[in-house]
């Protein structure tokens, strides 16, 4: 229950997933407005749109030949950490129809609610939920409606010229809008929304998380990481080819390899399902290189001034790419590596890393450390936005 005399603000966002990115920008985000809003009730909706949590919750039942009880293992993993560290308000009727869910929203008369995260893609697939849904709080709404650091990226065009109509009404109702990416403040701007809407590009709030690396070198050393050895980490979808060749080339340099996300057969030491999220983006801190086709893989790389080389998961040009949005915001496109790349032979991409690690300290660390700074600044004014619309009344 809502406690007396405060104002509820809630938040949508994929908080449920077992994703170690999803998990510290849903932390992150409630963290930073509850300290922005201390005279309100802050909580996450523990609204989890069936489609997605059912797909997510059928990789349990993949079985690992190495580790057959892997991903099990981390799906308690994760339910232990949601429900330890996110603040949830489990009122919510997660089977409602989208009518229903905007009925019911509207009649707990939140003071404000905020929406997240890549929930605003608008694509046909069989587990993302379907245009419209909860995440698009429509007009019906009267709280105030926000946006914080959204995407829309990787929607289908087609689609959004079809609901251009419908999409724009839903965000005239809205307050304030950050978009994390290029791709959606530029189909912001494109939309012509009215000038009463505050349309900003923001970055994602987990460049705010105080990374805390207390007893993670303890950790690691009870799971069999030797700190003597250099290690390379792997965050690698699929691609055994790759993943073998990459295995190869470290191994014979003396690499401990590490699998720091899903199961990985190449790893000599696979931790998805040992660490937590606040002890996996310690843990990265601790790669002499990683190589990753994860979002908030590389951004707690770069966080943590981890070397890192970007593989792109899939053949797309690079506008269409997360990751290349990404590097490019950081101004480090150096460190993407396209498709190509990896069918140019395994000479190539050595070359690329040790390119990457001797440079490191010289030609990025600095800078990245400065675009940091940069963007949690700019985050930052952001939010005391958000923290000045919420404290005034509907």
């Amino acid at each position: 229950m809502n406690q007396p005399n405060r104002k509820a603000v809630r938040i949508l966002t994929y908080h449920y997933l077992r994703n170690n990115g999803a998990f510290l920008y849903a932390f992150s985000l409630c963290r930073n407005l509850t300290e922005l809003l201390p005279g309100c009730d802050v909580k996450i909706l523990d609204y989890r749109a069936p489609s997605l949590r059912y797909y997510d919750l059928a990789k349990i039942v993949k079985l690992q030949p190495g580790s057959p009880l892997f991903y099990l293992r981390r799906h308690l993993l994760f339910e232990k950490a949601i429900g330890a560290h996110l603040p949830l308000d489990t009122s919510v009727p997660n089977h409602a129809s989208h009518k229903r869910m905007m009925d019911w929203l509207q009649a707990r008369r939140y003071h404000g609610l905020i929406v997240a995260m890549d929930s605003w893609n608008v694509r046909r697939s069989l587990h993302l939920p379907s245009f419209p849904n909860p995440y698009w709080l429509d007009e019906s709404i009267t709280a105030n409606k926000i946006a914080f650091s959204v995407s829309a990226f990787n929607s289908d065009p087609g689609l959004l010229r079809v609901h251009r109509d419908t999409i724009r009404r839903i965000l005239n109702s809205y307050r304030i809008i950050g978009a994390r990416d290029d791709f959606t403040f530029t189909l912001l701007r494109e939309l012509g929304l009215d000038d009463c809407v505050h349309v900003e590009r923001t970055y994602d709030p987990t460049l705010e998380y105080p990374i805390d690396h207390t007893d993670i070198d303890q950790k690691l050393a009870h799971l069999g990481v030797d700190s003597a050895r250099p290690a390379l980490g792997l965050m690698l979808h699929g691609k055994p080819e790759l993943c073998q060749t990459l295995r190869d080339f470290h191994e014979a340099r003396g690499y401990q390899i590490l699998g720091l996300g899903m199961y990985n057969p190449h790893a000599d030491i696979n931790l998805g399902d040992k660490l937590n999220p606040f002890e996996w983006a310690s843990a990265l801190s601790r790669l002499s290189l990683c190589i990753t086709d994860r979002f908030h893989g590389t951004l707690f790389c770069l966080k943590n001034d981890t070397p890192v080389v970007c593989i792109e998961p899939k053949p797309i040009a690079r506008e269409q790419s997360k990751l290349y949005c990404l590097l490019s915001d950081f101004g480090t496109e150096n460190l993407y590596m396209d498709d190509t790349l990896q069918t140019s032979g395994p000479s190539r991409l050595a070359e690329a890393m040790l390119e990457v690690q001797g440079a490191w300290d010289s030609v990025y660390s600095a800078h990245i450390s400065a675009k940091i700074e940069e963007m949690v600044r700019k985050n930052k004014e952001f939010g005391l936005g958000v923290a000045r619309s919420l404290q005034t009344e509907s």
